[in-house]
């Protein structure tokens, strides 16, 4: 936790004495509560933390191994919009899922949400093929039974966003 007030007071420090405020607000708020993060509040801060440096055709995706929720989802693996997004790899552990450690396995669920997440950045339709990295998992079964690749729309997706940044 400290790792990440460290990081976070400078970059706020460029928006103003408020919204370092708000973050030390916000931490001490968390202070003895279920150790989950509301995903649109760390969207937020993020958002702000980033607004100063925000470029055309730059995601910003805020990485996490905190626990995170919001509104109606009592957890998420992933929160993004066109602003940016925010993804935890908490529920990916395998500490977590009193699974034994497996480093390839909690990379290529990170990565899977990884992509997902910065799809939704740059306005990428949700994928709705059940094998596709980019698909809406329920679950971390579902997760798991993606392929960890883009689908073949997914991968276009991609490239024809790519190709209106060049």
């Amino acid at each position: 936790m400290k790792i990440i007030v460290h990081l976070m007071v400078p970059l706020l420090q460029a928006n103003g004495r408020p919204a370092v405020e708000q973050f030390k607000s916000t931490l001490k708020d968390a202070v003895g509560k279920k150790p989950q993060w509301n995903a649109g509040e760390l969207h937020s801060v993020l958002y702000k933390s980033v607004v100063f440096y925000k470029r055309k055709n730059v995601a910003y995706l805020g990485i996490t191994s905190e626990d995170i929720y919001a509104k109606d989802y009592n957890f998420l693996f992933g929160w993004a919009n066109t602003r940016g997004g925010v993804m935890s790899y908490h529920r990916f552990r395998a500490k977590f899922n009193d699974e034994p450690p497996n480093q390839s396995r909690l990379l290529k669920r990170a990565k899977m949400q990884a992509l997902s997440s910065i799809g939704h950045i740059f306005g990428i339709k949700r994928c709705t093929n059940p094998i596709c990295a980019r698909a809406y998992p329920h679950n971390l079964s579902e997760h798991d039974a993606k392929e960890g690749a883009l689908c073949t729309q997914c991968a276009e997706g991609f490239i024809r966003k790519f190709k209106q940044i060049h």
